[in-house]
């Protein structure tokens, strides 16, 4: 098994939901003492937590990035913990998403993948303008 962090899980969120507004900050603190301990135990590697300066709040007002192996990451997206907190937070915040990213090596992995599936599909040039 590598100990490579290749792998992220992105949860984004918008504005709570009118009246929940003080679930929707006990939900967020659960995650962040969750994966705080998760990284503490070194079952993850970082957790980090970003929240919006500018932009449009509603539709997005965070973003909280997990990363770890491919196989710490397969483990957290099993857990019965992740998936209540992802079951919470997307009955307490509009716009909630949970989305699996690649990070690290496995985006050079992903970016040959997809390069020899265009060689396959006979794509490889990009299409040229027709000015």
């Amino acid at each position: 098994m590598s100990d490579v962090t290749d792998s992220a899980v992105l949860v984004q969120w918008g504005i709570p939901y009118p009246g929940r507004e003080p679930i929707s900050m006990g939900v967020f603190m659960s995650a962040v003492k969750l994966y705080s301990d998760l990284e503490e135990a070194g079952k993850i590697a970082n957790m980090n937590v970003y929240l919006n300066r500018e932009g449009c709040f509603a539709r997005h007002t965070g973003t909280m990035v997990v990363e770890g192996t491919a196989a710490q990451i397969d483990a957290l997206l099993a857990s019965e913990d992740h998936q209540r907190l992802m079951t919470q937070g997307s009955h307490v915040a509009t716009n909630f998403t949970v989305q699996r990213a690649d990070t690290g090596p496995a985006v050079l992995r992903r970016v040959d993948q997809m390069n020899a599936v265009r060689d396959e599909l006979g794509i490889a040039e990009p299409p040229t303008s027709s000015s």
